[in-house]
């Protein structure tokens, strides 16, 4: 699931970069030894010992789950200026000095999306589609691009964006929103220089990949119409026997479902073309001290209850929870 998930950013003056990447479930072998060996990376593997009896069904609440715990991590540290809870499938774009310029009291920023186009084309990957304004979604609609003058159309994906947060005790990560521990939603700042790409489904292969993994990640999450109606038919091409037949059904659904017309969304200036793979700033290490006290202490929070890192525990029960899981294993150890 982390085969994208990076960072992104215009240099001015140093900046450090590191990234937590929390498998659901066992990663592959492959994947698991680059990440294992990347000093810039800190590797949480989801496993069932990990979840022991606290298993949570549904995706958004493991990713809820893993996020919090980081959060919880990062603000024991300190140090640690932001925070930016990304899926495996999409890449931050960060304006460092935008960044610096955020004012002291704004708990959280909003990444606006950006979605890849889908496509079969050499291109795919590159082109991504932004949210529209009103007359240009209208525009569009006339011209049989789109059934409905909404960008929640327009895009297969999100269109709320993600958030970075202030480390901070009170401050809670949502999957697109930053919340109090009360659960209110807290105003996140903007500027047009904080946005980030998502890798919705650019080509028919990651389409499956995304769409497989989705299909197997448990009770299905509330999804869109066409969305939901697309989970729905996975299970039973899974289940055909024909690889050839299997395979012809993918197609189909990804040809009415998610394929784009490029050259005519192109002619409307509705595109972007964003080179991902061409480095833009060389990020700063972690200082060794800071590292290890962040693994210290994602090490010490993977102990507790998991469901002690869902957003609606307030900050007051976590620390009771957590001070009474700390004695008791202390006691335990003192015993034996």
């Amino acid at each position: 699931m982390a085969q994208r998930t990076a960072i992104r950013g215009r240099q001015l003056g140093h900046g450090l970069n590191h990234l937590v990447v929390v498998t659901d479930g066992p990663p592959d072998t492959d994947v698991h030894t680059i990440l294992a060996q990347h000093p810039q990376v800190s590797l949480v593997v989801t496993n069932d010992a990990w979840w022991g009896d606290d298993y949570i069904e549904t995706l958004n609440g493991r990713q809820r789950v893993a996020a919090n715990l980081v959060r919880v991590a990062c603000a024991e540290v300190g140090n640690i200026d932001w925070l930016f809870f990304l899926d495996g499938d999409e890449v931050a774009l960060l304006d460092l000095d935008v960044l610096r310029q955020v004012p002291a009291e704004a708990p959280a920023v909003r990444l606006w999306p950006l979605e890849s186009v889908a496509q079969h084309s050499s291109d795919a990957g590159r082109v991504f589609k932004r949210l529209l304004t009103k007359r240009e979604l209208r525009s569009l609609r006339r011209a049989g691009l789109l059934e409905r003058a909404n960008n929640a159309r327009f895009f297969h994906g999100h269109v709320s964006g993600k958030v970075g947060i202030r480390p901070r005790p009170d401050t809670r990560l949502g999957v697109h929103a930053a919340e109090d521990d009360r659960g209110n939603k807290l105003e996140a700042y903007e500027d047009a220089a904080l946005r980030h790409l998502h890798f919705e489904s650019p080509t028919f292969d990651e389409f499956v990949r995304k769409w497989t993994a989705l299909a197997a990640s448990g009770p299905p999450p509330a999804m869109r119409d066409r969305r939901a109606e697309v989970l729905r038919a996975f299970p039973d091409v899974q289940n055909v026997d024909d690889p050839a037949v299997a395979d012809d059904r993918l197609r189909s659904l990804y040809d009415d479902f998610v394929l784009e017309d490029t050259d005519a969304l192109d002619a409307f200036g509705v595109l972007e073309r964003i080179e991902v793979s061409v480095p833009t700033w060389t990020p700063t290490p972690m200082p060794s001290q800071v590292l290890i006290e962040l693994e210290h202490q994602i090490h010490r929070h993977e102990q507790l209850p998991k469901r002690l890192f869902l957003p609606a525990t307030r900050t007051t029960e976590f620390v009771a929870a957590r001070r009474a899981v700390e004695v008791q294993k202390a006691t335990g150890e003192a015993a034996s």
